[in-house]
């Protein structure tokens, strides 16, 4: 493989409160970013707004029910390849760890994962 070959998570899950988005994006960093080293945020701050409609997970042609919002914590993190399996089970393992610290109620992680290849650059 080409030693810029990455495998980028996306993941996004609720939170109870804006207020939540801030300190569960520092605990997640910090762990994240000391064995992958560094994630990113997206909108963290504020964190993002998810909407979904209670059937969302059934995957239906048409969903019979009005969408609800939710604040979200969306953050992306790419890994070694060699790396995936063990990321993947990282994640699951400080989410949980997230929904049990801070009392979310979050019941389903949407994760996306995809190969990429990563190019950096000092600027001077």
């Amino acid at each position: 493989m080409v030693a810029n070959t990455r495998v980028r998570f996306d993941v996004c899950f609720t939170v109870n409160s804006r207020q939540q988005v801030t300190p569960v994006c520092q605990q997640l960093g910090s762990s994240l970013s000391r064995l992958f080293g560094g994630v990113t945020f997206y909108n963290n701050a504020e964190g993002a707004i998810g909407y979904w409609t209670a059937d969302s997970h059934l995957f239906l042609e048409e969903y019979p029910t009005d969408a609800m919002s939710e604040p979200l914590v969306v953050f992306s993190v790419s890994v070694l390849p060699d790396q995936q399996t063990f990321a993947f089970e990282h994640i699951k393992s400080e989410l949980q760890q997230i929904k049990n610290t801070f009392l979310t109620n979050s019941s389903y992680v949407h994760i996306e994962s995809q190969v990429v290849e990563s190019h950096h650059f000092k600027l001077d």
